[in-house]
């Protein structure tokens, strides 16, 4: 199995420079004050010679999330984002080993994931209850028209606010929960050419019999599969 390194950065020029000691530490001490890593700090005053406006602007959005971040480096909050998304196909093992590899400390990056969990966990369910809201609203809705970026997580999220998760060869439907045992109820009643249904039934009664999840029995009575 090819594991997707969630840690790679894209390739951006690099600047080598020689400095004392002195000149070091008071750069490093500068940069801590800005909640910043020296290489981000020395990057954005580059970045100012190079007259490149909204350094100081950027230097500050980045002290602030720093601090919200209760020290978390950017890059590694980063990284944890990416895999959180998709943690269903990296073990999180896989990602502390990468962490490792890039050059982080393992204590450090048991001890940053834990306070990203419980945050992002927070984040999650918070969106998982708006989506089953926006399931019960509308009753049923196709991945395939919300085009998620990341489908899977969109599933699993879903799923997490109690929305049913119909799967089929075709496409993926999220229904309300209650709508779908009211439907069921209704499909044993349903004659071979179904009348009188919300616009709601026929969504999911197409959806059920293009993916292969209901059929006609002999005696021409609805069937799930």
């Amino acid at each position: 199995m090819q594991i997707t390194n969630v840690l790679e950065k894209e390739n951006m020029p690099k600047i080598t420079i020689e400095i004392s000691e002195e000149a070091y530490r008071k750069l490093k001490d500068e940069a801590l004050s800005k909640g910043l890593t020296i290489d981000h700090y020395i990057a954005s005053i580059i970045e100012d010679v190079a007259g490149k406006r909204g350094v100081v602007k950027r230097v500050e959005e980045r002290a602030t999330k720093r601090a919200s971040r209760r020290g978390i480096p950017d890059d590694f909050y980063q990284a944890f984002r990416r895999w959180w998304r998709i943690r269903d196909e990296v073990p999180f093992e896989e990602f502390v080993k990468q962490a490792v590899e890039k050059g982080f400390d393992v204590g450090d990056v048991y001890a940053w994931s834990y306070k990203l969990w419980d945050k992002f966990e927070e984040k999650e369910s918070e969106a998982a209850a708006k989506l089953a809201e926006t399931v019960r609203s509308s009753k049923v809705l196709l991945v395939s028209e919300l085009k998620p970026k990341h489908p899977k997580a969109l599933i699993r999220m879903a799923r997490a606010g109690g929305v049913r998760i119909l799967e089929g060869f075709k496409d993926v439907a999220l229904v309300d929960e209650e709508f779908y045992k009211d439907f069921v109820e209704k499909l044993k009643r349903l004659p071979r050419e179904p009348r009188g249904l919300s616009e709601g039934e026929e969504k999911l009664l197409k959806f059920m019999r293009e993916n292969g999840l209901v059929y006609l029995d002999v005696d021409g009575r609805w069937k799930l599969c």
